[in-house]
């Protein structure tokens, strides 16, 4: 009976341990001596941010004599589950309430449930021993997005052989998440993390989106994909362009170029050219600003062509009146 209180007191104080913080996890390191086990933390996260939580602890007996003590043991603890339940309840809502105290949000735990029994395999026989409950408000609700972490205040250790198993609704996708995890199971929407590993205070962080933001994302990104290729595409063809234009232009040098250089027009030209589009009148300033000459040169032109009788000037106030013969 020694024997089976010692084990009864040390199994369970070991799963209540896992379940809270870390210096409780210091305790647990040092209570676990002697007995080998491994633990599994399953947090299933539904749409609405709550999660159900389920914890499973497997002890391996490896001999004879503790599979019968643990079956003894089973006998006890489903004599007094009712307290187990009671215990398991009371340190669960504390850790639920000190979530709700860190992060400012509602919270409440429910549904709890503890299950003993033996698992056999074919290379070891196990005592497993779960605890479940459902955490209300678990994670944050972000408009289409879920953020979980922020509960972790300490962190999250998981000891050798440990397995953190985070599974997340089918409707959402994963934006980000750190530390990166060891697996990742798509087509079961979740994330694994083994020990020995030490997280960070605040982690792991896991940003869920649901489909809707991610067709969004996907849809400015392609816009974003479409909108490079056209830019690009202009881009080589203006290069284009601006090349056959600079290429056109060299092989003009003997050609069309050098008749251009005799069918400049003359200044005269260009002054006759300018009053014959406006009517044969126009004032001396008007010749200077249009044809973009000195108010020097545009006198010295206009005496030259007065005396070959191409233009007539003359003087009214302060203007020069240039008329086209």
């Amino acid at each position: 009976m020694v024997e089976l209180k010692m084990l009864r007191q040390k199994i369970f104080g070991l799963c209540l341990l896992a379940l809270f913080s870390s210096s409780l996890f210091i305790q647990f390191g040092i209570c676990q001596e002697g007995l080998e086990e491994s633990t599994t933390y399953q947090i299933s996260i539904d749409g609405a941010g709550s999660a159900t939580w389920i914890i499973e602890r497997r002890f391996i007996l490896s001999s004879e004599e503790e599979v019968t003590i643990f079956e003894s043991y089973i006998i006890e603890f489903e004599s007094q589950k009712v307290e187990y339940l009671e215990e398991f309840s009371n340190e669960t809502e504390i850790l639920v309430d000190r979530g709700s105290l860190i992060t400012g949000r509602s919270m409440r735990a429910e549904n709890f449930d503890v299950t003993i029994g033996l698992l056999e395999t074919a290379t070891a026989s196990y005592g497993v021993i779960k605890f479940q409950y459902d955490w209300i408000g678990f994670a944050k609700i972000e408009e289409e997005r879920i953020a979980v972490g922020d509960v972790f205040e300490g962190g999250f250790y998981l000891y050798k052989d440990d397995t953190l198993i985070v599974e997340y609704p089918q409707e959402f996708s994963i934006q980000a998440v750190s530390p990166l995890p060891d697996e990742e199971r798509e087509s079961e929407q979740a994330l694994l993390w083994y020990g020995r590993r030490n997280f960070g205070g605040g982690e792991p962080i896991i940003i869920l989106i649901t489909a809707n933001i991610e067709s969004e994302n996907n849809l400015q990104n392609s816009m974003l994909l479409i909108f490079a290729v056209i830019l690009i595409v202009l881009l080589i063809f203006i290069m284009l362009w601006v090349f056959r234009r600079r290429n056109g232009k060299k092989k003009l040098v003997n050609g069309s170029l050098k008749k251009e250089k005799f069918e400049i027009k003359s200044d005269e030209d260009k002054v006759v050219e300018l009053l014959h589009n406006i009517g044969g009148q126009i004032y001396q300033s008007m010749i200077t600003k249009r044809l973009e000459f000195s108010k020097a040169k545009t006198s010295i032109l206009l005496k030259g062509m007065e005396k070959k009788g191409l233009v007539k000037r003359k003087k009214m106030g302060r203007e020069v009146i240039v008329t086209l013969l």
